[in-house]
């Protein structure tokens, strides 16, 4: 099992990258991104990046620090919807120019008789952040009222794909196993 594995309960990259910050338990902060080195591992074990291959960071650190401004923008853009809000037009305007900025990289390219869009970004932290910003405006463009949840154990973001869309947990596994010792205690007490 991989080192992150717990982190991919989202359903979505850009939700997964939002909880790789824990914005919920505040103090004490949690950053699970604590540098270049550790999120291009996490990328690795999201699939995002290729497997079993060294990827050297960056070595100016502006990059790392950009990835960190978009995960913060990307969790500002979710969080009105598990409210059942709608971002404010600020924070639309801030994604939409990032978007803009990825956008300007993509080209069209043609490998094992196909064509396909290709992010031509050499850093493989600027390819992280285009990864997620594309998973964003695909969930923003399919997107229907109430299914952007959060966790009712640890405050993670998850993308509610169940038939009933009553999800409360982040993962059964993690928080909702949890929860459920919690109510049997509290019942045995109670005894």
């Amino acid at each position: 099992m991989s080192e992150f594995q717990t982190f991919f309960v989202g359903g979505e990259f850009c939700l997964d990258l939002c909880n790789t910050f824990d914005h919920l338990h505040t103090p004490p902060e949690q950053e699970f991104l604590t540098d270049s080195n550790v999120a291009l591992r996490w990328a690795q074990a999201a699939g995002v990046l290729p497997v079993g291959k060294k990827i050297a960071p960056p070595a100016d650190g502006q990059s790392f620090e950009k990835l960190l401004q978009t995960r913060a923008l990307l969790f500002e853009l979710f969080a009105p919807f598990v409210r059942s809000a709608s971002p404010s037009k600020k924070t639309l305007d801030s994604f939409n120019a990032l978007w803009q900025e990825k956008a300007a990289k993509l080209k069209v390219v043609f490998s094992d008789n196909q064509y396909s869009m290709a992010f031509t970004a050499d850093d493989a932290l600027e390819q992280i952040e285009y990864e997620a910003i594309r998973s964003a405006m695909d969930l923003l463009l399919s997107i229907t009222p109430g299914k952007i949840k959060q966790c009712e154990g640890c405050g993670w973001f998850f993308h509610d794909t169940s038939r009933t869309h009553a999800r409360r947990w982040c993962s059964m596994d993690l928080c909702g196993n949890r929860a459920k010792a919690r109510r049997h205690y509290e019942r045995v007490k109670q005894k």
